[in-house]
């Protein structure tokens, strides 16, 4: 039923492959073309067929095989504030240009977060610098989606706030932001109460806790 046909297959505007069924090829269904050797980008697939009337060329499927960059820009030991525009840490420089999702996890420094000459203290001050930080990125991504992260369960309380009330604050920003939320403040808090050892010093995890 694929008898004379020619499709041509494109990428970027320039021919890569053909399929030729002109009689002298025996023609099955299910037959399968791989293209390999793309650069990590956005690539334009154009599929023309140059099949007569009564000869129509069928596409079963495309599968894409999509490699993903990941990169890790965060920095121990930060707090919220550290991160807010205009400072040394969130720069356009940080990331590249084709980044498709960020993914923000800050805030169990913030427990020790004293009220600064231009920011607020604890919980209140990771809800105001998360509102900051998301608009900064999404001004100079745009359509890049951002994905808030409440920090895990830390046993101790710090001088202006607990974990617990800091992954209020980042959940908060996540609804009010239209933003993607991990929520491994509950899901640490739930290890800890079955009594599992998964801290190293009482604020990092362990081996385990990573996994």
């Amino acid at each position: 039923t694929l008898q004379n046909l020619t499709a041509s297959i494109y990428i970027d505007g320039v021919l890569n492959t053909s399929v030729v069924t002109d009689g002298t090829v025996t023609p099955a269904f299910g037959t399968r073309l791989d293209i390999s050797g793309l650069s990590d980008a956005t690539h334009t697939l154009r599929i023309e067929s140059a099949s007569s009337a009564g000869s129509p060329f069928r596409l079963q499927y495309l599968v894409r095989n999509k490699a993903h960059s990941v990169m890790n820009s965060g920095i121990i030991g930060t707090n919220t504030a550290e991160w807010l525009p205009g400072g040394t840490l969130l720069v356009s420089a940080a990331l590249p240009t084709n980044v498709t999702h960020i993914l923000i996890q800050l805030g169990t420094n913030d427990r020790g977060m004293a009220t600064g000459s231009s920011y607020m203290a604890g919980a209140q001050g990771t809800f105001v610098n998360l509102n900051a930080i998301v608009n900064s990125l999404r001004s100079s991504y745009p359509g890049v989606r951002i994905i808030l992260i409440a920090p895990p369960y830390a046993p101790t309380d710090s001088a202006y706030g607990s974990s617990d009330e800091i992954a209020r604050a980042v959940r908060r920003a996540a609804r009010v932001l239209e933003c993607g939320f991990i929520d491994q403040y509950s899901a640490t808090l739930e290890v800890e109460m079955q009594g599992e050892s998964w801290l190293s010093d009482g604020l990092h995890p362990n081996d385990y806790g990573y996994r």
